[in-house]
């Protein structure tokens, strides 16, 4: 499968659809997470302060609930 082909597949989510990264994250990941929140219908995205994988629960608690709202 080739990267327009995942795009493709991308595109046809129909569900609601959050993308999160953080501001530390590497910039190959947080490009792919911006290519895929262009790509999905109405996704969202949302770059979160703090480290690759030590984001705060007080920082990440917040953004969940009001996308799960």
């Amino acid at each position: 499968m080739t990267g327009t082909d995942t795009l493709s597949r991308y595109a046809a989510v129909t569900v609601p659809t959050l993308l999160i990264d953080s501001e530390a994250s590497p910039e190959r990941l947080r490009a792919s997470t911006g290519t895929v929140a262009g790509t999905v219908p109405g996704a969202r995205r949302r770059s979160l302060p703090g480290g690759f994988h030590d984001v705060e629960a007080g920082v990440l608690a917040p953004v969940l609930a009001g996308f799960f709202a």
